[in-house]
């Protein structure tokens, strides 16, 4: 049964407890100047502030430093083996302890770095890093292999953005262990898993972090696995300033993981934007001679209604002039003005001498026709004949 004790005092907000654990090291004498002995495995300046945020780490542990003014003339980078001088403070606001730094004296090369240098030398001289060795990387890559951990930010940066950039590329991903005493032997067992299956280009992925986080990459294991791999490969560890031996030896380095994928599609996109270019080109030209077709066919088509009226209204004068000359030769307009017409057997009756007494004839006037028959036929008299 669980016993309950009443607190003799009331419980702290954590701003109190911070605060009392900060006044706690603030008061202690002997932390007041402290000298301590470490590598420097991360570093980062802000210019703006004027802090200096330096990773020291030993062969066991490791903890966070900052300095505003630094006593020493020579350049800060990682790898240094450095004493600093300094006291540990609590930054209260996130509840962390750092190491407060006035003044560093660096020393000799950290064992780290010495490794590095040593191996690097080695390869080298094995010709591993000569640049005649390096593969080019393909332009327009259809599969990509990934080596890195999974699920990790830099992995899904790297898909995020090749969904924004070449969402048609296809993926393969062997997922490993990054860092840690198991990390090597995984990453390069994953660069020959790789080998056996098709692919255009091996990238090997990790996003940023100390010395220690990124020491799987400098592992003679790793190194030479990603020299025997038979696809180009890309190296894409941490950030632009970290640099490792798999940067070395891979075909083509980027400075982050996002930056791979930003290599890695410019190809694509530069192309895209070259085709959309030309199809625009092509449409203007495509619009602009529809337009001057368009315009021709507009211009034949006034053209053609011009000359149709003129000849219809040249046809209309034609036709009105035949009619009234039609009009004027019309046998029923005589007939209006008192003349007739007669017919004989459905003939007109031109002469008397195709009639005889008795005929029936037909007389048509304006308003009808005469039926009548021939009683007597008259010769011309002589006075008409003579006109005539």
């Amino acid at each position: 049964m669980m016993r309950h004790h009443r607190a003799e005092h009331p419980p702290l907000f954590i701003s109190d407890l911070n605060y009392l654990l900060k006044q706690i090291l603030d008061a202690e004498p002997l932390l007041s100047q402290l000298a301590i002995t470490g590598t420097i495995t991360q570093y980062r300046h802000y210019a703006k502030t004027g802090a200096h945020y330096i990773t020291l780490s030993d062969d066991t542990s490791t903890i966070q430093a900052i300095a505003f003014k630094l006593d020493t003339v020579d350049p800060i980078k990682p790898g240094q083996l450095i004493t600093a001088i300094g006291r540990p403070t609590f930054y209260t606001k996130r509840g962390t302890l750092q190491f407060q730094i006035h003044a560093i004296k660096p020393l000799k090369v950290s064992p780290l770095t010495q490794a590095f240098e040593a191996l690097k030398a080695q390869l080298n001289a094995e010709g591993l890093f000569d640049p005649e060795r390096k593969k080019p990387i393909p332009t327009y890559p259809k599969c990509i292999t990934l080596i890195t951990a999974s699920p990790s930010a830099a992995l899904s940066d790297f898909l995020n953005l090749k969904c924004q950039l070449a969402p048609h590329l296809h993926i393969q991903l062997i997922p490993v262990s990054v860092q840690g005493a198991a990390a090597p032997a995984d990453i390069a067992a994953a660069c020959h898993i790789a080998n056996a299956h098709e692919t255009d280009l091996v990238v090997v992925l990790r996003g940023g972090g100390s010395a220690e986080d990124l020491a799987a990459f400098n592992d003679e294991r790793v190194v030479r696995a990603i020299a025997q791999c038979t696809a180009p490969t890309m190296s894409a560890i941490g950030h632009d300033i970290d640099v490792t031996l798999a940067d070395f030896v891979a075909d083509h380095r980027s400075a982050t993981p996002s930056s791979a994928i930003h290599t890695i599609a410019a190809p694509f996109q530069a192309a895209r934007a070259t085709l959309y270019t030309q199809l625009r080109t092509a449409q203007q030209h495509v619009t602009g001679q529809l337009n001057h077709a368009r315009q021709r066919v507009i211009t034949a088509l006034d053209t053609s209604t011009q000359t149709l009226t003129a000849q219809t209204q040249t046809l209309n004068q034609r036709v009105s002039h035949l009619l009234a000359l039609a009009d004027s030769h019309n046998p029923l307009k005589k007939l209006a003005q008192g003349y007739s017409i007669t017919h004989h057997n459905q003939q007109a009756l031109g002469s008397i001498a195709t009639v005889q007494p008795g005929d029936s004839i037909t007389t048509r006037v304006s308003d009808g026709a005469i039926i009548s028959q021939i009683q007597q036929i008259l010769p011309k008299p002589p006075l008409l004949q003579n006109q005539a």
